[in-house]
């Protein structure tokens, strides 16, 4: 008797903890303070574990994951403002990146051998010294690559002026400008014309 009801007091111990198990939700959002050393450093508040919808209804801007990318997480760089960046970091091959978008009324630059002028494009959050630069096309885009020769950071930029959206894909480590506009092509589509550096 005493063993029967040992053995039903486990089975409902079990049974409960599976059903808690059940009705917890998928990891919630963060809120974090972005940490010096990072490509992020100094950015302010950024939201974090987001999915993709989450991300799209705070910015209402839309990424989309190249074919082939995994570990694909969506943040959102200061969520109450009133121009917050969407971000999606994925792996590509072996290769970490990100990508953000973010709402501007920014037009094309004007000088596009200027690197002061087109640093206002830059909103991947790397600031470091740039060894080389080049001009590229993302789909209809005039896109501008950067790589420090040091560490092998890089990122590109290009501007969509109609909508009035720019975008950044970075990557913090074996950043090269062939892989930055590849990759920022296949983000960005409609892709037109070969797209060359």
């Amino acid at each position: 008797m005493k063993m029967n009801k040992l053995l039903t007091i486990a089975l409902v111990g079990v049974l409960g903890c599976g059903v808690f198990a059940c009705t917890q939700s998928p990891v919630a959002p963060a809120q974090e303070k972005v940490e010096e050393g990072s490509a992020h450093a100094g950015e302010g508040i950024m939201l974090t574990n987001l999915s993709h919808d989450e991300a799209v209804q705070k910015t209402g801007l839309n990424l989309i994951a190249p074919e082939g990318a995994t570990d694909v997480h969506y943040s959102v760089i200061e969520p109450d403002s009133d121009n917050p960046t969407i971000e999606m970091n994925f792996t590509l091959n072996g290769k970490d990146m990100y990508v953000r978008a973010q709402s501007t009324a920014l037009l094309p630059p004007k000088d596009p051998t200027n690197k002061e002028e087109l640093e206002k494009y830059n909103i991947s959050g790397l600031k470091l010294e740039w060894n080389q630069m080049s001009s590229c096309d993302v789909s209809y885009s005039q896109g501008f690559a950067f790589i420090n020769n040091a560490n092998k950071a890089g990122y590109i930029s290009w501007l969509d002026v109609v909508p009035g959206v720019l975008y950044s894909l970075g990557m913090e480590h074996d950043a090269d400008i062939d892989t930055l506009q590849q990759t920022a092509n296949l983000i960005f589509a409609p892709v037109k014309g070969n797209g060359d550096c």
